[in-house]
């Protein structure tokens, strides 16, 4: 059994310092997340590692909004690869790889609040509590429809919105930031973070390619597998998002948990290694 192993490890190993022999071209929304770039990066390698071949890719600026771009999967002035949180209807127009690559880290967030109004969510425990309240949320975010299928009242802007102008003239009265961004010295000025909750509903971040495109599906999903599987992803999550979870202090607030009707039932959260700190929430 231990020379079956050794003989395994030895021709992966062959086989990684092999040169790649083919390429494949895949046409990406530019990454601006490090954590992005170093998966992008490592996922090439790991392709290349596995199925000796060159990734290259191709970044595609300029594309109007997330619901846009993952219609041009495919297409012939489109792109092959979209990244993006999940939804029933996203799963309909493109082929998701069933693995959260954020390990469900876009379902936690923290509220950016007034300066001259720091403790207006200090009393609110419950969803019921922000009835009189409004949420700022970009249109084209699912996230969007999570909140107000919860029974917030939603405030939709465009992206091309200065939503923190929009948090500062009291357009609405808070806005759920990714824990992942969570940064205080980085906050425009008349704005800070609510110290009193986190919002947590499970949200997954796929990769998706059109439907039909067995090669790159095939090609990103045992690239994914394996990263997870040898602990890639969780050092990429500790050197470029931890950092920042660790800062929202999480254990010292209160959690107010959300469902996320919108999460397709194929969503893997029975797979704990998948999720953050496992925590899994409710679906519907």
């Amino acid at each position: 059994m231990f020379k079956c192993w050794l003989w395994a490890l030895s021709l992966l190993l062959v086989i990684c310092e092999c040169g790649a022999q083919q390429s494949v071209t895949m046409r990406v929304a530019q990454a601006d997340h490090p954590y992005m770039q170093a998966l992008f990066t490592k996922l090439a390698e790991r392709i290349e590692c596995l199925h000796q071949k060159q990734v290259i890719y191709q970044y595609v600026d300029h594309l109007p909004s997330q619901q846009r771009a993952i219609q041009l999967l495919g297409d012939e002035h489109g792109i092959d690869l979209f990244w993006g949180v999940t939804s029933q209807q996203r799963e309909q127009q493109g082929w998701a790889i069933l693995i959260p690559i954020a390990k469900g880290l876009l379902g936690y967030r923290i509220a950016l609040v007034r300066s001259d109004n720091p403790d207006i969510l200090a009393q609110k425990k419950y969803i019921s509590d922000f009835s009189s309240l409004r949420v700022g949320l970009s249109e084209d975010w699912p996230d969007a429809n999570v909140f107000s299928r919860n029974g917030f009242t939603v405030d939709a802007f465009s992206k091309s919105s200065s939503h923190y102008d929009m948090l500062r003239k009291g357009r609405f009265d808070f806005l759920p930031e990714e824990l992942t961004a969570f940064d205080p010295q980085s906050l425009p000025k008349g704005l800070m973070y609510d110290k009193h909750n986190v919002f947590y509903y499970p949200s997954a971040v796929y990769l998706f390619v059109a439907k039909g495109d067995k090669q790159r599906h095939q090609l990103l999903s045992s690239a994914l597998r394996s990263l997870f599987s040898d602990g890639t992803i969780e050092r990429l999550l500790h050197t470029h998002l931890v950092p920042n979870i660790d800062a929202a202090e999480l254990a010292t607030r209160n959690y107010i948990r959300l469902t996320n009707p919108l999460l397709p039932a194929s969503a893997p959260l029975h797979i704990s290694h998948y999720w953050y700190n496992n925590k899994q929430g409710t679906r519907q």
